[in-house]
């Protein structure tokens, strides 16, 4: 009697790790397209096809404040959003762009100046950044000439005076390739390992062993490598499972298998080869009448349904599988995943 513990395996991160790694070429091939896609579109975007580099002056300002003749105490101070909203509002605006010798609309106008208050409130900054130097000069002294202009208008303000003029400078831009060929490569690897995670979380091979045994309750004596070569263990487990049994009838999952790889580890005469029943059904009859039966099973392929299909055959027969044995198994992969060197039984050895 045999049961399936499939639906109910736990999640093995040991072996999503170790099977990660061996997937490593997809991760990094994934995380250079995402370099390239990511951080190539953002250089082309902003480099590449990013225009010209404007220029940049930056005007600072002085405010002096008038006294409330009553409470003897300065008038409220102008914040940040104040000065910028002023600069651009109807009132001023078409003043300034009659004093342009180039036409500009409004939009295009105000899309070129920001005004700010970067720390002391008496202190303004109006900044222009436009891709023409002598353009940028003009708007500046338009700008200029409307700021302390301002000072006549208002009863809180005594005056307004220009400080100090920097520019006309290139602006530096703030292009951040580095960052985003990290961003490319950080996502080009996150969705890698989803990718090979999901793919894993539906994957029904048997790898290891070990698994085999949880999810069918059938223990799996060891494994034969891809060169044929069984596992250390293997000896000892068949010699303990088929104790005192006399003829062994072995069979397998997939009919591609050599079943003599495995027969050469009994003495001769012991180990019967027994074509799958999935594919001969007559051979159930000589699978019942042998003292025990070992079965074949490909490692690393999707053999999930094929395998509970022979199971499900041998149940219905009265057929008892007593163990199986991995064929074409990753040596390395398991050797890792029981975290000890790897060690073989010679080939043909006999148990």
């Amino acid at each position: 009697m045999w049961e399936c513990r499939y639906a109910k395996e736990p999640f093995d991160l040991r072996l999503f790790v170790l099977r990660s790694l061996g997937n490593l070429k997809w991760i990094l091939l994934a995380a250079v397209l995402g370099t390239l896609l990511i951080g190539g579109g953002y250089y082309l975007k902003n480099v590449t096809f990013g225009g010209r580099i404007p220029y940049q002056v930056t005007t600072k300002f002085y405010v002096d404040f008038g006294v409330d003749p009553v409470t003897q105490y300065s008038y409220s101070y102008f914040e940040g959003y104040t000065w910028n909203d002023w600069l651009k509002s109807d009132e001023l605006v078409p003043g300034m762009l009659e004093k342009l010798s180039f036409p500009m609309t409004k939009e295009e106008f105000i899309s070129t100046f920001e005004a700010s208050l970067q720390a002391d409130l008496r202190m303004p900054y109006v900044q222009v950044v436009c891709p023409d130097k002598d353009r940028a000069m003009e708007i500046t002294r338009v700008l200029q000439e409307a700021m302390t202009a301002f000072a006549d208008t208002q009863k809180e303000i005594d005056q307004i005076r220009v400080v100090d003029t920097v520019g006309p400078v290139l602006q530096v831009r703030d292009i951040r390739t580095l960052r985003a060929c990290v961003l490319g490569a950080v996502t080009g690897t996150f969705f890698a390992l989803f990718w090979i995670a999901f793919r894993l979380i539906l994957d029904e091979a048997v790898y290891v062993p070990e698994t085999f045994t949880w999810r069918y309750q059938i223990p799996a004596a060891g494994y034969l490598d891809r060169r044929g070569r069984p596992s250390r263990e293997t000896g000892e487990h068949l010699r303990h499972l088929f104790e005192g049994a006399g003829q062994v009838g072995i069979t397998a999952v997939e009919p591609q298998i050599d079943l003599r790889a495995a027969r050469d580890l009994f003495p001769q005469g012991r180990g019967v080869c027994i074509p799958s029943p999935l594919q001969v059904p007559e051979a159930a009859e000589k699978l019942r009448q042998a003292d025990g039966v070992l079965l074949l099973v490909q490692a690393g392929i999707p053999n999930g349904k094929a395998i509970l299909e022979l199971l499900h055959f041998c149940q219905i027969e009265g057929i008892t599988v007593t163990c199986a044995l991995l064929v074409g198994a990753d040596e390395r992969l398991i050797e890792c995943y029981r975290g000890r060197i790897p060690a073989r039984r010679g080939k043909g050895e006999r148990i």
